[in-house]
């Protein structure tokens, strides 16, 4: 309407990358700023006083009372998200992936379940290797990651 040639943002497989991840980001700022904002709220305020009043500046109360205090919801929250890194955001990507993004849009989620259960015939046993070493791995990367979370003396998710 204003003289320019229709453009489809999502039938643009060059742009396709950038969209997901700004919306994947965009996705996930409310949970974490509610689970932060919760973390530091939780914080004593008693803490910040007595350090004012010993002469502390903003900075030495960021890095010797909130830090500390929110390591373990960062430590939740690094184990979450690492749990959720081989998923791959199935749904928000098979909702919005079509045939003209299918080279930079598929992920390995959705190829299992192209090869599966979606299109022209079906590997069950190639889709359900797949699977079992996909989540092995990330069985051992949660694993590793708690393993990590609990030498920085903050209590993991077991």
């Amino acid at each position: 309407s204003m003289g320019q040639e229709k453009w489809s943002v999502y039938t643009d497989a060059q742009y396709w990358p950038a969209i997901f991840i700004f919306l994947s980001a965009w996705k996930h700022v409310g949970y974490g700023s509610i689970v932060y904002l919760a973390a530091i709220s939780g914080i004593d305020p008693a803490l910040y006083e007595s350090a004012a009043i010993d002469g502390a500046n903003r900075k030495d109360m960021l890095l010797h009372i909130t830090i500390p205090r929110t390591l373990p919801s960062v430590m939740i929250m690094l184990i979450l998200q690492l749990a959720s890194l081989f998923i791959s955001n199935f749904d928000q990507v098979y909702n919005l992936y079509n045939n003209y993004v299918l080279s930079t849009g598929d992920v390995l989620s959705t190829y299992i379940y192209r090869i599966s259960l979606g299109g022209s015939g079906t590997n069950f046993e190639l889709s359900t290797a797949m699977n079992l070493v996909l989540n092995t791995m990330g069985l051992i990367v949660v694993l590793g990651a708690n393993k990590f979370v609990e030498k920085l003396d903050v209590q993991g998710i077991f």
